[in-house]
């Protein structure tokens, strides 16, 4: 009888033991699960891709010379994320002046946006004689951007760099900030491993 009565201890501390661990496993496969879905989330970057159509006229003139057109029309797209600045190329659709490639962005943050080409420390420089734009707008961060100016030199004319602050712009892709987020290797994995974790549980109920 004390055999037996000690066989049944034995027992329920077995099974007590058993419940643990698989309580303790599914806690921490729970906790990976949580964890790999927070950081996934917040580690996420938001691309947003836009393209931007303006005109601009009434140029003035740094110099002397003769405005080769009065009215520069363009378009470009560009991707970027709006926390992070820097510069990058972008595509240019159509622009109805010469141009030097290559024709980058410089984004600034809180929606400030540069587009030409000649990049120098950081900005833009124009240069006498060279097909060299600088293309300035602000509120890019909106669905409304700002046109702030636009400035050109040319090889027709190497005495004068044209500018304006007159002008359009418009975002013809949608709102910059409203692009779909797009998972940055580390949140791709975190999320496997919160999968990873899910199995373990289902594996051990």
């Amino acid at each position: 009888m004390i055999t037996d009565l000690y066989g049944l201890i034995r027992q329920s501390l077995n099974k007590g033991n058993q419940v643990m661990r698989a309580s303790g496993l599914k806690l921490v496969a729970g906790l990976v699960v949580v964890s790999g879905a927070l950081v996934s989330f917040s580690a996420r970057a938001v691309l947003v891709t836009d393209t931007y159509s303006f005109t601009a006229s009434n140029f003035g003139e740094f110099g002397t010379g003769t405005i080769p057109v009065a009215t520069v029309a363009g378009s470009f797209t560009l991707t970027f994320d709006p926390a992070v600045t820097g510069s990058s190329l972008v595509t240019v659709n159509t622009l109805n002046i010469a141009y030097t490639t290559p024709v980058t962005y410089n984004y600034g943050g809180m929606g400030s946006m540069t587009i030409g080409n000649n990049p120098s420390g950081g900005g833009y420089s124009l240069v006498y004689g060279k097909n060299d734009f600088e293309f300035s707008l602000s509120n890019t961060d909106t669905s409304a951007p700002t046109f702030n100016s636009f400035l050109f030199a040319s090889t027709n004319d190497p005495n004068a760099i044209f500018h304006t602050t007159t002008g359009s712009v418009i975002a013809t892709a949608g709102a910059p900030g409203s692009g779909n987020p797009v998972p940055e290797p580390l949140s791709i994995g975190l999320l496997a491993a919160g999968l990873l974790g899910l199995g373990v549980v289902r594996r051990r109920a």
